[in-house]
């Protein structure tokens, strides 16, 4: 059964002291569609959170990452995956996880830049249309303590 396109930020816990690491997990989910590639830009408040290229993990789900980049002044982490096979294939688990350091005290949030239908954002190209098939995100909320 197809289902909509989704990707998910998430957390093992909500809560972290300055100083300490705070692995984000992102995930994938293609609704059983066949997908080309994947874009991930995920969006942090660089005065609360701190990452660098050395602290993305890339996962297996698709074939290659040919960018997996941290822009720390804008507060932008941004994750590219592609399949090799000109068949794509569908996607479920995870495509990355970003280890950020809690830098700050209080309540930040972790999001997912997103704009429907568009590839110049987050997306999930599927094979045959070359269309962003992505219709949902979840972003995050922690607090720092």
């Amino acid at each position: 059964q197809i289902s909509e396109g989704k990707i998910s930020l998430t957390l093992s816990k909500s809560s972290f002291k300055v100083g300490e690491n705070v692995p984000v997990s992102v995930t994938v989910d293609s609704g059983g569609r066949v997908i080309a590639g994947v874009d991930v830009i995920v969006k942090f408040d660089p005065l609360f959170l701190q990452a660098s290229k050395n602290d993305i993990t890339t996962g297996s789900i698709v074939d290659e990452y040919p960018l997996a980049s941290v822009d720390e002044k804008e507060g932008l982490v941004t994750i590219s995956g592609i399949n090799r096979s000109k068949d794509g294939k569908a996607l479920s688990g995870q495509f990355a996880t970003i280890l950020f350091k809690a830098k700050k005290a209080g309540k930040t949030s972790l999001s997912i830049d997103f704009q429907k239908d568009t590839t110049t954002h987050s997306n999930l190209v599927e094979v045959n249309t070359l269309e962003n098939i992505l219709e949902k995100v979840d972003n995050l909320q922690l607090q720092i303590q």
